[in-house]
């Protein structure tokens, strides 16, 4: 009989999971897609759209005709998810079983928990959005341009500084450019999360007279008074507001208790451990009629690649006759990370966003130079108000993360702030220089960094 598997959401990522299972496996598995809407809507043209270059209704495209014919697509909203079960309840009644459940679901978008941002600002992360911007552009006769992020972590991190750039030629080919002033509200010091890349983007915004506005992360919008403030204190004037609204994980995923804070689900980043999705749920995912799932491969059985999560498939891969219950994935050739099969009932995730890196060498390379208050040595010496956790969270999660908290202190409160991130030792030493926070303490032990905040 074939296993069951069920994909949940029909975007780029549900779409492909799809197909490539139907595709690999074969008679071994029926493959199902779970979609509110049954259309697929290609989201990096919604900024196309937002500028005029894209008509919004060549974005959609009916599910059914990118899916391969042994795929099933079932148009319904999923509202749980019951591992216990190995079922997938729908909003208008019934349900599908699964032996093997894909979760790509994607990000909502939550504009409202920025106070006025509905109101005040713009947006091009959804096709009403989009069409919305296109609209203010074409009424747009100059004045001050401001496009930022408001919440981390977001998907397509170039997208901001894309949209600035994009936006710059569009005002010089309607001729008011020269009326208008173009600036990029940056969560860091830099332009882009990654350093090597705002080396390449900066000297062209510089050229092009395009501002930077550094360590700036909204808090609250003011449409009245047409301005908008940041965790340091700033506040900026605007006559047209760009923002990446604030993202959260589906609402599915909450009801059924598969998220953390955010919405999003835990996953394992080590990729040394598949099973730990199942050790920070609640309760164990089991297959249908509560049996345990088969336990995963050891070390010795793992295939050699670098595969991005344990659920992932690529092209050629195949099930092999030993791994029965197992769906075996076969690694590309010349890749280095091991990853052990998909046990059934196990469940299989998209590939995360911004805020989740991959271990391997940092982006950045080699830390710089340590702060003049470094000490490399274990244990903790200054004493402290509070403590931030941000161990295991990629740029610049960290630094959102101390400007939040931060807030919350009272001058002359000491903050410690844990961070594994290399690039953190240049973000906070620029960061508290910047916003008048003294850095106190810096030290290292064991990978983790340690950095003492006192409030300014």
């Amino acid at each position: 009989m074939p296993a069951q598997v069920v994909v949940l959401g029909g975007g780029v990522g549900g779409t492909l999971t799809a197909n490539l299972l139907d595709r690999q496996l074969g008679r071994d598995a029926h493959v199902t897609v779970v979609d509110p809407t049954g259309m697929h809507v290609y989201q990096p043209g919604f900024l196309y759209a937002a500028l005029g270059k894209a008509n919004g209704r060549w974005l959609a495209r009916d599910e059914r005709t990118l899916l391969r014919r042994d795929v099933d697509l079932a148009v319904e909203a999923a509202t749980r998810v019951e591992p216990d079960s190995g079922r997938v309840r729908l909003a208008h009644g019934g349900s599908l079983p699964f032996d093997y459940l894909v979760v790509a679901t994607g990000a909502r978008l939550v504009g409202e928990q920025v106070p006025g941002l509905v109101e005040g600002a713009q947006e091009f992360y959804s096709l009403e959005g989009a069409l919305r911007l296109r609209e203010a552009l074409r009424r747009f006769t100059g004045g001050r341009v401001l496009v930022g992020v408001a919440g981390i972590p977001y998907k397509c991190p170039p997208a901001p500084v894309e949209f600035t750039l994009m936006l710059d030629q569009y005002l010089r080919k309607r001729g008011v450019r020269d009326h208008s002033q173009v600036t990029l509200l940056s969560p860091l010091n830099r332009a882009f999360t990654i350093e090597s890349a705002s080396k390449l983007v900066q000297p062209i915004m510089e050229r092009r007279g395009i501002g930077l506005e550094t360590f700036f992360n909204v808090e609250t919008v003011d449409p009245s008074a047409g301005t908008v403030s940041s965790l340091e204190g700033d506040t900026a004037d605007y006559d047209l507001l760009v923002l990446v609204p604030p993202h959260r994980g589906q609402a599915l995923i909450e009801a059924s208790g598969l998220g953390d804070a955010g919405g999003w689900v835990p996953t394992d980043r080590g990729r040394d451990r598949p099973a730990d999705l199942q050790e920070r749920l609640d309760r164990p995912l089991r297959g249908p009629g509560g049996r345990q799932p088969h336990r995963l491969a050891g070390p010795r059985d793992r295939a050699e690649g670098q595969l991005r999560r344990a659920g992932d498939v690529l092209p050629r891969d195949r099930r092999r006759p030993r791994d029965r219950a197992a769906l075996r994935l076969r690694a590309p050739a010349g890749a280095t990370y091991p990853v052990a099969p998909l046990a059934r009932g196990q469940v299989g995730l998209q590939p995360p966003l911004l805020g989740h890196r991959p271990p391997g060498p940092h982006p950045r390379g080699t830390p710089p130079r340590p702060h003049p208050n470094h000490r490399e040595e274990p244990g903790m010496t200054t004493p402290v108000t509070t403590t931030l956790d941000c161990k295991g969270l990629s740029c610049p999660l960290p630094i959102v993360k101390t400007a939040i908290a931060i807030k919350r202190q009272q001058p002359g409160e000491l903050l410690e702030v844990l961070a594994t991130d290399p690039g953190s030792v240049a973000d906070f030493t620029a960061w508290s220089r910047a916003t008048g926070n003294q850095l106190v303490e810096h030290t290292t032990d064991g990978g983790v960094y340690r950095f003492v905040i006192r409030k300014g």
